[in-house]
């Protein structure tokens, strides 16, 4: 399975700042964050930005029977809090450097968030009720980006919830009503999304063998969401000398295809879907192959020239048009 290009490139290091307290060997110092005693500390997700020379995001790892977790902040200009909690409204707090001299513990105000229900129902192509399949729910906090002030890097995702579909295919998810929570209102533009999966294990962002398999927040689900599950289908093929020397290149591909700076260039091949929204590797080999599973659809073949900085020196079309089909092979050999 290929991660879409624009998901997975991460041009920003998320760096863990949290570090927890065990049991009673060594109580928290310096600012702490500490988690109220009624709720499970392992569900609760805390995200923090460090303001100072730059930002510095971080991720703190909660852990079960952990209610204290502490932040290293000497020296920093402000620092930003994001802290979800299951059943309550995103928490949001903000400390500037005076703010923060001297020990002191931050106890996270909560307020219960109400959920609405979502019906659903997982089908295959042919319309047909897919019965016993685990369907994750996720919300991919985009949100978080205009919270913290940054353009580019990893998104938040949020662990909603797991259930089974049942005997026609039915599913049912009680789905938090981000909606009605002020700090979803005020980053409304932001375009966060609920991401459907159906895979073994979380899904990140989002699983493209599902159709839909993200929708917006919503104060209510009136119609049922009816969501198919497809089966990719294989574009392969391979790129042939000739057509590597009319464009600079060697029929041994090593040096572009596993360089880690780019410099003098690198080369990738990309598959675009109709629209050109999302972009799959196409997994291009040093002796020119190439294979790659993607949902069915019309898809254009790119071979892309990065210079220093993985920036963007040319966009060579490989071949426009390819219609891949569920389940099936599609192959493309240029001489």
């Amino acid at each position: 399975m290929c991660v879409p290009w624009a998901w997975s490139k991460t041009l920003l290091l998320l760096t863990l700042l949290g570090n927890a307290a065990v049991g009673q060997e060594r109580p928290a110092q310096g600012f702490v964050i500490r988690l109220p005693q009624a709720i499970k500390p392992e569900t609760v997700m805390i995200h923090s930005g460090i303001y100072g020379n730059g930002l510095r995001l971080g991720e703190v790892r909660t852990r079960k029977g952990v209610y204290d977790y502490s932040l290293e902040v000497n020296g920093v200009d402000s620092l930003k809090l994001l802290i979800y909690c299951p059943g309550y409204k995103m928490v949001t707090a903000e400390f500037k450097g005076s703010e923060l001299n001297g020990a002191q513990a931050f106890v996270p105000s909560l307020e219960t968030l109400p959920t609405t229900r979502l019906e659903g129902r997982l089908e295959n192509s042919a319309h047909e009720p897919l019965p016993g399949r685990t369907m994750h729910l996720t919300y991919h906090l985009m949100e978080a980006m205009r919270y913290f002030r940054y353009m580019d890097g990893l998104v938040p995702m949020i662990k909603i919830a797991t259930v089974m579909t049942g005997a026609e295919g039915a599913f049912t998810f009680d789905v938090p009503s981000f909606a009605d929570d002020p700090f979803f209102q005020k980053y409304k533009d932001a375009a966060g999304q609920f991401g459907l999966s159906s895979r073994t294990k979380w899904s990140l962002p989002t699983d493209d063998t599902l159709h839909p398999h993200s929708f917006a927040a919503q104060s209510s689900y009136i119609e049922p969401l009816v969501v198919m599950e497809i089966r990719l289908g294989t574009l392969s093929g391979r790129l042939g000398n000739a057509f590597l020397r009319r464009h600079g290149l060697t029929s041994d591909l090593t040096p572009y295809i596993q360089s880690v700076n780019s410099i003098p260039f690198s080369i990738r091949l990309d598959a675009a879907a109709s629209g050109g929204q999302i972009f799959y590797n196409a997994n291009l080999k040093p002796d020119g192959t190439f294979e790659v599973g993607v949902p069915p659809g019309t898809y254009d073949l790119n071979l892309l020239v990065l210079g220093p900085g993985f920036r963007l020196k040319e966009k060579i079309p490989v071949e426009n048009g390819i219609v891949i089909q569920e389940k099936r092979r599609q192959i493309v050999n240029l001489p």
